[in-house]
């Protein structure tokens, strides 16, 4: 899950081994929209892991 701007919110369920290249799509699509829309919030994509969310991509 990701939350680049006040704009847009980014999720994929994770169901097969799709995940990986909708992750990548995710990092990147993030990090293009967090600097180029209105209302940044996060440039990072998180993981539910039943709690609460995890940072997964430290550094971009």
């Amino acid at each position: 899950m990701s939350m680049p701007n006040r704009h847009q919110l980014v999720w994929h369920f994770v169901e097969d081994d799709n995940v990986v290249s909708a992750l990548d799509g995710m990092v990147r699509f993030t990090a293009m929209v967090y600097s180029d829309a209105p209302g940044p919030l996060s440039p990072h994509v998180y993981w539910w892991n039943g709690r609460g969310y995890e940072q997964l991509i430290s550094d971009l």
